[in-house]
């Protein structure tokens, strides 16, 4: 359990680090979008008010806005990976995707 939060808050930091850097990087985005287009995979999992909607469906909430800002300044596309969060866990320490953003502490994702 403690290695748990352990690696949530490193996972918040690397998080909320990135804003500052991106937000200094605005002039550069239209020159790397010119240069070259980056697809992220980004774990997704459907959770109420963060991340709403599935595959081929209307997608909402503070978690997927922030990735259209994040998408806005960067140029990045994404490709999103429907799952449970255990496998977008899974799946990003395996460096089988790239982003994951809804991690926050729970007794059950503690079990992990």
């Amino acid at each position: 359990m403690n290695r748990f939060r352990q690696l949530a808050a490193k996972m918040a930091t690397i998080l909320l680090s990135t804003v500052p850097l991106l937000t200094a990087a605005v002039p550069l985005s239209a020159q790397a979008a010119e240069d070259t287009e980056k697809t992220v995979r980004v774990g997704y999992v459907n959770a109420l008010n963060y991340e709403e909607g599935g595959e081929g469906e209307y997608k909402s909430g503070a978690g997927y806005e922030y990735l259209q800002k994040i998408s806005y300044l960067t140029g990045w596309n994404y490709e999103y990976v429907y799952a449970s969060f255990s496998e977008c866990y899974t799946m990003l320490a395996n460096g089988e995707i790239d982003l994951f953003g809804n991690v926050s502490y729970t007794p059950e994702r503690a079990e992990l």
